[in-house]
């Protein structure tokens, strides 16, 4: 028997503080943060931004009607509205309840204190308004009625609940700067109401909503106008109890009214302006079709000027008109990284799925380029299969590509909705499907089949492979496996009392992430099982008190990588654990903020797909073993560690001369060559990827090197 003298190096390096991340989005499209709401106070236009319809971007402010904007922070929020009073600044949120500036913006703290979860993230401020020093919130609340209006008289510092709120749920809050209106639904029936006196009773007004439309409000001199989207402008000369309106062109739906001087303006929601110098008693149309006709006009600020916001959806963010009829784009030049919403690998590559699209890094991360020729969008999610071939699942449609996104094969399957979830083993492939159940197909997707006697809901679905298992997970109905191909089936987990929201797993592990509560426990608590044979289930220690701030525990990660779990909290940060839960690592150097998506690992580091772009660490801060090599990356093999087969790729190996014959050679740690697997055909591998399947099942545990050519790899046998 041959023997090699391998000689390895360690460096062990100690550090009380953990390795701070690498941004890489060199290549990675920038986005521009678009508008969510916009309103002037005094002569500052203060503009709420938002990356999608979830993800926040800030408050932003102008002077100079948007020639100039400054930043004033509150990354990842999406601002509904804002109030100042004297110097103070106040914003609501989305997610995060109120915030509380007393220098302009350049520091915020939560001011939350009265208010209902004032410690959970999900709690939604809908509106702020005022009335002299006092501020008015509407909110959503854990009550009948579903929201609730709470006052203060120290600029937010503290809170308390407007009594003998009305019975309907308001969807917005108006402040006339004597009186409280507020509009909303009882029942489907629209109903307004107004205060007198802040708060203490309320009376009927009989005013709209559109629901499509944000409501506008603006007092030029006794007289308050209100627009919401249709084809009425309503007035009131009694601040507000009383309304009339008039019905002016059916086909146009006034989205925002505002006053310059002694004149109103209103603008309607295809971009034509109106003016009246009579009070609304009569408009005259003052342009035809202007740059922002057939835009989808939200909301506007008229002054001498006119700033339109459009939709979140529109591609523009915001444009400026002189009275003139001249427009210029006016909104932040400066983009944002790109909320990752998934990072893989594939031969030796990697791809991320982004909110400004499709990309590739063959180098590592350094630089990346856009996948632009694919046809299909939205795109549901991307994964890798054998981890040498891009999948795009978009509706009910998977899309693969071998050649790092040139050209794709697309399979359309015969279901009746969306594909949630995909997972394969060799020649088996499994999806689960929104509300109408699982499906397996055994000749590489080519035929499906329904499994039958599955349990299933509409809610979110998974399905994968577990040591020669299906097992399906529905997070109101449970964990089930079943080995006869759904003939019959057993549960794992229950749903009585779980929530189950995440799962991963590796060759030899499960893990399970789930909320719990019953009678006895209200609080809710996160709870990670494992199980290393698919029905005995054990629990990772988890300190979610510590991990899962603001009583928020959604996981926006989690993924088992080698050995170890991954946790990433919705609130931010990354964390592992290498012993079930005995010891937690904070990796969160300099992503102490970011929402961590997804990790893998490639080569020799670890990749994290974030809210703010991509970032990398070395392994070695892990403790985890190199992949592949550094000097060589140019073949990969998987799973490592493994307990029967391990699958080596040579797609980016150039084979020299006659190939034919050519070994994969393994080695023990001593340098004995304790396996030969011949590579049997002649292979192009630049332009062909080769997958070879070697059986090391009979090597007994330990560490083990495979040589082809001259690059040598490691992997561990279980």
């Amino acid at each position: 028997m041959k023997k090699y003298l391998l000689i390895f190096i360690i460096l062990l390096q100690g550090s009380a503080l953990f390795a701070e991340w690498e941004s890489i989005n060199n290549g990675i499209e920038g986005i521009s943060p678009s508008i969510f709401s916009l309103q002037m106070i005094d002569s500052t236009i203060y503009a709420g931004t938002a990356l999608s319809q979830h993800t926040g971007q800030g408050l932003y402010s102008t002077t100079d009607f948007g020639k100039t904007w400054q930043y004033l922070g509150l990354k990842n929020e999406i601002i509904n509205a804002t109030a100042k009073i004297k110097e103070n600044l106040i914003v609501s949120t989305n997610n995060n309840g109120i915030y509380f500036s007393s220098d302009n913006g350049k520091s915020w703290e939560k001011s939350n204190v009265g208010l209902p979860y004032e410690d959970t993230e999900h709690f939604f401020v809908k509106s702020i308004v005022s009335i002299g020093d006092t501020l008015f919130i509407l909110s959503q609340a854990p009550t009948i009625k579903g929201t609730s209006i709470y006052f203060s008289t120290d600029y937010g510092k503290k809170w308390n609940e407007v009594p003998n709120y009305p019975e309907i749920y308001a969807e917005y809050l108006f402040s006339t700067g004597k009186n409280l209106i507020i509009v909303g639904h009882d029942d489907c029936i629209v109903m307004g109401y107004c205060s007198l006196d802040r708060g203490e009773t309320w009376e009927e007004s009989d005013i709209n909503v559109n629901y499509d439309y944000v409501p506008n409000m603006i007092k030029l001199k006794d007289e308050l106008f209100y627009t919401c989207g249709d084809s009425y402008i309503y007035i009131s000369e009694d601040d507000g109890l009383t309304w009339n309106y008039k019905e002016y062109d059916m086909d146009i739906h006034f989205v925002s009214i505002n006053s310059y001087k002694d004149t109103l303006f209103a603008v309607t929601s295809k971009g034509l302006i109106y003016f009246s110098f009579d009070f609304g008693n009569s408009f005259y149309k003052r342009n035809d079709k202007s740059k922002l006709y057939n835009k989808t006009i939200k909301n506007a600020i008229i002054t001498d000027k006119v700033m339109a916001q459009f939709h979140y959806y529109d591609k523009e963010y915001g444009l400026m008109q002189d009275m003139d009829n001249k427009w210029s784009n006016s909104i932040m030049d400066a983009k944002v990284p790109s909320n990752i919403y998934s990072i893989n690998r594939f031969s030796g590559n990697l791809v991320i799925q982004s909110s400004s699209g499709l990309f590739i890094s063959k180098d590592k991360g350094d630089n990346w380029q856009k996948i632009t020729n694919y046809p299909y969008y939205p795109i549901n999610f991307v994964t890798t299969i054998y981890d040498n071939t891009i999948a795009m699942i978009l509706g009910q449609t998977i899309s693969t590509s071998e050649d790092a996104g040139e050209n794709w094969e697309h399979n359309s399957i015969n279901i009746p909705s969306s594909i949630n979830s995909f997972d394969f083993n060799d020649n088996l492939y499994l999806i689960a499907s929104y509300n109408h159940g699982f499906y397996y197909s055994r000749d590489y997707g080519e035929t499906w089949e329904m499994l039958p006697n599955a349990k299933y809901s509409p809610d979110n679905h998974q399905i994968f492979q577990f040591k020669n298992k299906i097992f399906t997970y529905s997070k109101y109905i449970g964990l089930s496996s079943t080995d006869d191909f759904g003939e019959n089936w057993k549960e794992i987990l229950s749903s009585t009392y779980h929530t189950f929201n995440s799962i991963t797993k590796n060759d030899n592990s499960l893990f399970i992430y789930w909320i719990y509560s019953n009678e006895i426990v209200k609080e809710p608590t996160p709870v990670i099982n494992y199980s290393i044979d698919g029905e005995k289930m054990n629990f990772v220690n988890i300190s979610y008190k510590t991990y899962m701030n603001n009583n928020n525990y959604s996981l926006s990660c989690f993924r088992v990588i080698q050995d170890k779990l991954f946790i990433g909290p919705k609130s931010g940060g990354l964390f592992y654990t290498s012993d079930y839960g005995e010891k937690w690592t904070d990796t969160s150097i300099m992503i102490e903020n970011q929402i961590i998506n997804d990790c893998v690992n490639l080569f020799d580091y670890m990749f994290i797909a974030t809210s703010n772009g991509v970032y990398r660490n070395k392994l070695t801060e892990f403790g985890l073993g190199v992949g592949e090599q550094d000097n060589n990356p140019e073949i990969s093999l998987y799973p490592n560690p493994t307990t029967d087969y391990i699958t080596i790729d040579l797609s980016n190996y150039t084979l020299k001369g006659v190939v034919d014959g050519q070994a994969i050679r393994i080695f023990d740690v001593l340098g004995n060559e304790v396996l030969t697997n011949a590579i049997e055909n002649s292979v192009e591998t630049q332009n062909f990827v080769s997958l070879q399947k070697i059986d090391v099942s009979a090597l007994p545990p330990g560490v083990y090197f495979v040589k082809v050519g001259d690059v040598v790899q490691k992997f561990i046998k279980l």
